[in-house]
Parts: C-alpha cells; structure tokens; sequence
C-alpha cells in the first residue's frame, strides 16, 4: 500500500541548507544542535533515504529513480560550529551531507562581510548609528539590543545590492561610523572551519563543494571575477580534499543572484551541478537550466518550524503550497 508521503515525494528529493549552530563555548548562535538530533533521528525512524548529493544529482541526469522519501543535507559557508557541533550528530545517525566552503574564509585570507556588519553594530557604544552607503545617507538608532537587530538585517540587505568592491569600501566607513576597529581576523564567533576538519569530516561522509573564494553575489560582479571567484574555489577544495563534492554553491543563491553566465563558467571549470536558494525540490523538471549538461537543485531551509519541516520532507509540502498559490494566499 502507497502510503500520502511515498505519493508525495516519488521521484524527487528535498536538499535542505542549514547554516549556523548554537555553541555556547565559542559565543555563536543559530540552530539548537538538538534540532538537527531530532531531524535525523525522525528521518532514520520513518526510513527516509538520506542521499549523498553528487548520488542525487547524478540520479536527476540520468534518469535514474528517485526513491520516495529521499533527502539531502547541506551546510553552507564554512564555519566552525558546522564541524564541532553539527558532524557529531551527523555521525551517530550515519548521515551523508556537503559542505560549501568559502574557500578564502577557510583560507584565512578574510571573514565574511554580514559577519562584519554584526560585529561592528552589536559593539558600538553609539545609540544612533549615521553612515552612507549606495549614495544614500541612513540613520539607525542602536540603542537597545532590537534596535541593533534591526539595523545589522537592514544593513546586510542592502549591502547585497552592491558590488563587492562598493562592499569592501562601505565597511571601512561602517567601521568609522560605528567607532569600532574592525579586526584583521574573524573573533571566535565568526571562525572558519580548518581544512584538517573538513579532511576528519570528510571520513565519515560529509564532503566539500566549492562555494566561492569571497562570497561576491556574482550577478553583480565582473566576469573575470565571477568566473575567478568559481574556478578557483573548485580549485582548492579539489586540492584539499580527498572525495571533492562537484557541485556549486551560488552565494545567496536567487535567480536573480546568477546567470547563463555563471552556468556558462561551471561548465568550464569541470562542474556539472550548482544549488540555489530557491525554494523547491530536487527533481527532473525544477532542476533544469538554460545551459546544456548543468543542473541548478533547489533547496529548503532546514531552520524552520517542526510541523513545516515534517511537510517538506514528506513532500505533502508540495500540495500544500500549490493550493496556496491557487487561493493566492501567503505561504
């Protein structure tokens, strides 16, 4: 008997993307560990198949069948907290994932820019922070511990409308109007993964993909950039790593953060496959591309509510949100 989830999800696969983790010895905050416990757990209990990505992928090219109840898991950036908090877990319940490294972050060559504009308002003693960006003058009072909350989110969308080099000198001005030197390395908080963690977690299945060198929206950089900030990020995971993972990570990761001309540098740096931000599942038709031979998977956020989550993975969150649209409600 075809149970509503094996009906559901036939033939395509939930990726699902998940960032930070809270560790309160090194200060970061995101997702409660517990939560990717219970996840997994729930999946391993109802049998899901938990999927290596590049075995997914490859499934999607080839035409192969794609079991009911097939998820993958992914990390993006490269932080540490991913590998001491979150490859643990991963390893009681023996389950495949990727990483996305931004590899000059691993590197140590720098930190990542959102992680900048928090620092640098959650330390400012001012109650009103005044700075320019985009030829616009902004005001944000930072008095109270909200306030703050809403400038840095305020502050970081608009910082993904400009170029990186635009990024890099605004962020030299925030520092000034913030009266805070911004430090030459990430504080604890903010650390990378180290490649000798990646190599330990790549032994019990988690495996690296390149996601960039410095994390640029590349729509919005030039093309010898953007197709720099891919072919050598591929680069040095394939020099890092024994079991490279070939498949792409887009910073941001909207369509309207990449192009024909992004898929176009993949397919010329030897890759094949790339992940978005676009909500979706991994299936034949949703993960097709203008460019022959790439595919482009979309992905779920794996932070979100238990009772969504449980939709999404079952793939009853396809119905779902296909009657939401034809009521024309929000999701």
């Amino acid at each position: 008997m075809v149970t509503v989830s094996e009906a559901s999800s036939a033939g395509r696969a939930a990726v699902l993307m998940f960032h930070r983790f809270q560790d309160p010895a090194r200060g970061s905050e995101g997702m409660p560990p517990d939560r990717l416990r219970w996840l997994l757990a729930y999946l391993r209990k109802r049998r899901y198949h938990i999927l290596d990505l590049e075995e997914l992928a490859q499934a999607l090219v080839t035409g192969s069948t794609i079991r009911a109840r097939s998820v993958a898991l992914t990390f993006d950036d490269g932080y540490a907290d991913q590998f001491e908090m979150a490859l643990p877990i991963l390893t009681e319940f023996d389950a495949p994932a990727t990483v996305f490294l931004t590899t000059g972050f691993v590197d140590g060559q720098l930190w990542l820019w959102w992680d900048q504009v928090e620092h640098l308002i959650s330390n400012t003693l001012l109650s009103v922070l005044a700075v320019r960006i985009a030829d616009q003058d902004v005001r944000y009072p930072t008095a109270t511990l909200q306030e703050r909350a809403h400038a840095i989110e305020a502050i970081a969308q608009r910082c993904k409308q400009i170029s990186d080099e635009e990024r890099r000198a605004f962020l030299q001005l925030l520092s000034q109007a913030t009266e805070v030197e911004l430090p030459l390395r990430p504080p604890q908080r903010y650390q990378p993964i180290r490649w000798d963690q990646v190599r330990a977690a790549e032994r019990f299945g988690v495996r690296a993909g390149p996601g960039t060198v410095s994390h640029p929206i590349l729509s919005r950089a030039d093309t010898a950039r953007s197709d720099w900030e891919i072919r050598e990020s591929w680069r040095r995971v394939q020099e890092e790593v024994q079991r490279p993972m070939p498949v792409f990570c887009f910073p941001n990761g909207t369509l309207e953060d990449f192009s024909v001309r992004e898929l176009n540098s993949l397919r010329n740096a030897g890759l094949s496959f790339a992940v978005s931000t676009v909500r979706g599942y991994a299936s034949p038709g949703a993960s097709k591309s203008p460019v022959p031979g790439i595919l482009t998977l979309p992905r779920f956020s794996g932070e979100t509510t238990t009772p969504e989550l449980v939709r999404i993975v079952s793939g009853v969150q396809r119905w779902v949100e296909g009657a939401m649209n034809r009521l024309g409600r929000p999701r």
